[in-house]
């Protein structure tokens, strides 16, 4: 399942690509057509210029071959980069995204992932893992990123 908007800012007119997803937890293979059709989509689908941002629960770390395929643009799709590794030493929180509704998980896997491509620089990245009186609202913790677009010339 894929949502997506093209987006422009009022000011200068910079555009961006911005769609969010959400992967099979169960089959890696499902996953995988899942990066290549979303890879292929996006190259074909970003305007000259436009920056684009794809976020959401891959159901994977980085190292699965899906998202590997998204990172190294394979088939003929849009590289993309992982905002948490190009926001340098501005990340902070938990590097585990999935808690299985453990308000304090002690292992677990980065699975939600924020990926750019084009003019965007990532300031800063978080994870959010915050409870409420012992209990989360999700299953998965929020991945947040300040990010900001090149303007336009």
């Amino acid at each position: 399942v894929a949502s997506w908007a093209h987006l422009v800012r009022r000011a200068d007119g910079a555009r961006v690509l911005a769609v969010n997803t959400h992967w099979d937890h169960l089959c890696a293979a499902a996953r995988e057509g899942s990066a290549r059709q979303l890879g292929q989509w996006l190259k074909a689908n970003k305007g000259k210029g436009e920056a684009a941002i794809l976020i959401g629960d891959f159901n994977a770390p980085l190292g699965e071959a899906s998202l590997q395929h998204l990172l190294h643009g394979a088939g003929g799709g849009l590289a993309l980069r992982d905002a948490r590794a190009a926001a340098g030493a501005s990340v902070t929180g938990t590097a585990i995204t999935f808690n299985g509704f453990d308000p304090q998980p002690r292992a677990g896997q980065t699975i939600d992932h924020i990926l750019v491509a084009g003019g965007i620089a990532v300031r800063r990245y978080h994870v959010l893992a915050e409870h409420f009186d012992g209990r989360v609202a999700s299953d998965h913790f929020p991945v947040i990123a300040d990010l900001a677009l090149a303007c336009r010339g």
